[in-house]
């Protein structure tokens, strides 16, 4: 069904579903004017109003949702069931987005939001229904300071899945074999020789890898170990998995590359087809129930 609606989006798009050069230049010129200015990084569940004359149950509907967030419901989950934006289809993520993108309504609630606590606002009134909104992020454009790392590892795998009541004697083995690699390497080119002892499971070495981008726990791992000292093991059902890191440097990313930004613009045109066939759809739903209405 996705695979399709993705197909629908590009014959919609036509000619525009490619990215061309002189696109991407317009861009990074954009992006070079607009250093300095503040951008968010926002969920929203939009609930629809089809009569602000009487959008009373809207609300209450509105008021349960955030209700259900207060109670630790997670917002992507929320937002997937209940928002009637395109968003939806991204747990309601909106992405990075600056002020002027944004309704004034939204503006005045964000700015003042505590980023990345779970805080969600109380419901905004915005042109076409209200919308809950979350602030997962704020930055300013050209100052997106953190930094790459440059990582080996070597991973001892199970034979079979682990099962903590019952591990087996090869189980064992390989926790001792990992301590043994742990204390017995000691830079990044043993620790892929020792990866390729172990058959390769997975890559020695994945490449640099944006540390304030990883998930939490592995973010915690990375950023508290010294150069060129092995990890504690990490016991997975699949296996042990034992890291180095092999330089860390500093890097601004809002320097984007040039498919970076291809890619940017065709997220934001196939959202933009999205909502307008969305909007169609809806328009047509309501003609042909007024004609079924005039027929009866």
């Amino acid at each position: 069904m996705q695979i399709g609606w993705v197909q629908v989006l590009r014959q919609e798009l036509g000619p525009r579903s490619r990215v061309a050069a002189g696109d991407i230049a317009q861009r990074q010129a954009a992006l070079k004017r607009e250093e300095g200015r503040t951008e968010y990084e926002i969920s929203e569940i939009f609930v629809k109003v089809d009569d602000p004359r009487h959008a009373e149950d809207e609300l209450a509907f509105t008021n349960t949702v955030i209700e259900e967030l207060h109670k630790g419901a997670p917002f992507p989950i929320v937002a997937a069931q209940f928002s009637q934006s395109q968003t939806a289809l991204d747990g309601g993520s909106m992405g990075w987005v600056q002020e002027d993108e944004l309704d004034p309504s939204v503006v005045d609630i964000v700015r003042q939001m505590p980023v990345g606590v779970g805080a969600v606002s109380n419901p905004i009134t915005v042109p076409g229904g209200f919308v809950i909104v979350t602030l997962n992020g704020k930055r300013v454009v050209g100052k997106e300071m953190g930094h790459m790392v440059d990582i080996r590892q070597v991973f001892v795998g199970f034979d079979t899945p682990l099962d903590p009541q019952h591990v087996t004697p090869q189980q064992e083995a390989a926790l001792q074999k990992a301590m043994h690699i742990s204390q017995t390497t000691h830079n990044c080119a043993e620790m892929e020789v020792a990866n390729k002892a172990e058959g390769e499971k997975r890559p020695g070495n994945p490449g640099e890898l944006p540390l304030e981008r990883l998930n939490p726990q592995m973010q915690s791992v990375l950023s508290e170990l010294p150069l060129n000292q092995v990890s504690r093991p990490m016991v997975s059902r699949e296996g042990i998995a034992l890291l180095m890191v092999c330089s860390k440097t500093e890097k601004n990313f809002s320097n984007r590359s040039p498919s970076e930004i291809a890619d940017q613009l065709m997220n934001e045109r196939v959202e933009q087809a999205a909502r307008q066939l969305d909007s169609d759809l809806h328009r047509r739903a309501m003609i042909d129930m007024r004609v079924k209405l005039k027929g009866a």
